[in-house]
């Protein structure tokens, strides 16, 4: 036999190779699935990326747009009969003037400035707590159950804390006595911060006039900031930043040293 040919032999000889194993139904649904949930897995990536680098910087770009608006055509306006004069350059919180109550939802009333969340941060200030016409769309809201500025009772103020331009992302950041201004088209009301605390959503006596005591009459012009907590997305209690009115300065006698140094009005 020649070499060749026992090679041919040997060849012949050797069991034939097993066909493929092929899988199986439910291997393939699992492949599937693995594959489906692996790009869903980056689209969603991909969209918090969106969210939190362009979408929500675009959404607080076009709310602090809003307030400079309300800030140019307040410089022109005429003040309300009740504000003092321009020789008060600040006036005590007994006798700070009481800011108009708006009449509509999403009518927009106040500017707030916070140092703390950054020397170019204002954002506008609408009646309500609508989630569509005001807080997605303007930034901050207001309790319809609040008392406005300058009066006895509690101010309190609602935004978001991640999205929709994240007004209060950082409200746990407070420190004791940092200043908090609110403007309307009468003027600057100035707080002081005081401290902050943590509740339930169900606590709706921090709506009170002393907040989150029942049955208790007033005796300070308390402001309160609330927002979601925690982050980045929660809704399993809220957070409350308190603060004091310290004065008030009437627009005829310019904007407080504070707002200047903001580059506000």
């Amino acid at each position: 036999m020649t070499t060749a040919q026992h090679r041919a032999t040997v060849r012949r000889s050797r069991p034939a190779a097993p066909p493929p194993r092929r899988r199986g139904v439910l291997s393939n649904i699992v492949l599937v699935l693995g594959e489906l949930l692996l790009t869903l897995g980056v689209l969603v990536l991909a969209f918090v990326g969106w969210q939190v680098w362009m979408f929500d910087p675009s959404v607080a770009r076009d709310q602090t747009s809003i307030a400079d608006e309300y800030l140019q055509d307040w410089q022109s306006s005429e003040p309300s009969s009740n504000v003092p004069a321009a020789e008060d350059p600040t006036v005590e919180p007994d006798d700070a003037p009481v800011a108009a109550t708006p009449s509509a939802t999403a009518d927009v009333w106040g500017v707030l400035y916070v140092p703390r969340f950054g020397k170019d941060w204002r954002r506008p200030i609408a009646w309500g707590t609508d989630m569509t016409q005001v807080l997605n769309r303007i930034g901050i809201g207001t309790y319809t159950q609040s008392t406005m500025p300058g009066a006895v009772g509690n101010t309190t103020l609602a935004s978001h804390r991640a999205g929709m331009g994240s007004s209060f992302y950082d409200i746990e950041k407070f420190r004791l006595g940092d200043k908090i201004v609110l403007e309307t088209k009468d003027g600057w009301y100035t707080y002081a911060y005081r401290n902050t605390q943590y509740i339930v959503d169900t606590d709706t006596n921090v709506l009170n006039p002393v907040p989150l005591v029942d049955d208790k009459a007033a005796t300070s012009r308390v402001l309160t900031l609330q927002s979601c907590n925690p982050l980045p997305i929660s809704n399993q209690e809220r957070i409350m930043a308190f603060s004091v009115l310290e004065s008030f300065t009437p627009r005829s006698a310019g904007a407080p040293d504070i707002v200047k140094k903001l580059g506000g009005s």
